[in-house]
């Protein structure tokens, strides 16, 4: 049976989980888990599939009335459909498209690419990888024809209309919504929300029916990611800080500032310490971090490289020490530094010139955050 999980924060370090069980009475439920928390028990629930529940507040979602001659021809165009109804730019959204229901109907559902990249990232730092993302709202009981289902959820209401349309409200817009649904034929009907009920009812093969999964196109998990534990990553995270210390130390020679070296490499040294407590003299950092390498059968020899690689392209094009670095099997690398478009655009150009799939994932202001795959 699959686990679902839900921020209960905008801020992503507290969440809500679901562990659904053969019957209601067996399912648990958990509010406002923290993330250490999460990543403590990861391993009592490595077996079970993961999904994402993304609150509905953060979808826009709507639904256009097809042909399937228009559905075939316009699905990759259908996106831009929507362009005149969002205040965000539609290059900085993820839409995606669900499947023509029997009336024509086909749902569109958009979310903001920054904030599903920052729920997934926080659910990666506790080693969970999602199967499926799905909107909440959509996991909701179909209402009758008529009808409109309003959930009473913490605070909030989860609508389900007829069809494949979903919305949410506060209890302070509550009154206007009703009005809308009776001036729309709608009967509105209202239910305490019961979650252990609903999702213990739902199969894997009903939640591929189930609203539509945002897991797609960039997003889409890949089927034979490696596994990797926490040691692990953390050792691969400290080799990216080894092979970028080695180019300050070049870089720095030159330029004769040193300083922006050493506290690298402190903050290495610190950390690799803190991992490995029984290891508490640094003789050589990269030799000893080799050998916990070495310890991992080769699972991640693509990665070497392509560090080398990034670390000299970053050299050359003058990015600064990264803010910010991660490494996800499922995707690769993902980078935050702090520099001007024109120098990162630069830096990426000289590692697709490498061979290297890297691309910009967004940028706010001087912050640029930059993905690079990992064969």
């Amino acid at each position: 049976m699959p686990m679902f999980f839900r921020p209960a924060t905008a801020s992503l370090d507290r969440w809500d989980f679901w562990i659904t069980g053969p019957t209601v009475a067996e399912t648990v439920f958990q509010s406002h888990c923290s993330l250490s928390e999460l990543h403590d028990r990861q391993n009592e629930w490595s077996d079970i599939p993961h999904i994402l529940l993304i609150p509905v507040e953060l979808v826009f979602c709507t639904t256009l009335t097809l042909t399937p001659q228009q559905y075939r021809q316009g699905r990759l165009g259908i996106p831009y459909m929507i362009e005149d109804w969002v205040s965000v730019d539609i290059e900085k959204l993820h839409v995606v498209v669900g499947t023509r229901d029997r009336q024509g109907q086909v749902a569109v559902l958009a979310i903001e690419r920054d904030v599903l990249e920052r729920m997934l990232e926080a659910l990666a730092a506790s080693r969970i990888v999602p199967e499926r993302a799905l909107t909440d709202a959509h996991l909701l009981p179909e209402p009758e024809a008529g009808q409109a289902l309003f959930w009473q959820d913490q605070g909030r209401y989860l609508i389900r209309l007829p069809g494949q349309a979903v919305a949410g409200c506060s209890e302070q817009t509550l009154e206007f919504v009703q009005r809308h649904c009776v001036e729309n034929g709608l009967e509105p009907v209202r239910q305490e929300a019961d979650w252990p009920s609903q999702l213990q009812s739902l199969t894997l093969s009903a939640l591929q029916r189930q609203g539509v999964d945002f897991l797609q196109g960039s997003f889409k998990v890949q089927k034979n990611h490696w596994k990797i534990d926490g040691t692990t990553q953390a050792v691969l995270a400290l080799v990216a800080a080894a092979v970028f210390v080695t180019t300050l130390n070049y870089f720095s020679a030159i330029l004769q500032e040193r300083t922006a070296t050493h506290q690298l490499l402190q903050a290495t040294t610190q950390a690799y310490q803190q991992i490995f407590p029984d290891e508490q003299k640094i003789v050589n950092l990269r030799l000893q971090m080799q050998s916990h390498l070495d310890a991992l059968n080769g699972q991640h020899s693509g990665l070497l490289p392509v560090l080398a690689e990034l670390a000299d392209s970053s050299r050359r094009a003058g990015i600064p020490v990264p803010t910010h670095l991660n490494y996800q099997a499922a995707s690769g690398l993902d980078i935050e530094v702090t520099a001007e478009a024109e120098v990162v655009n630069r830096w990426i150009k000289m590692m697709q010139n490498a061979g290297l799939q890297s691309r910009l994932l967004s940028a706010s202001g001087l912050v640029e955050h930059v993905q690079v795959g990992v064969p």
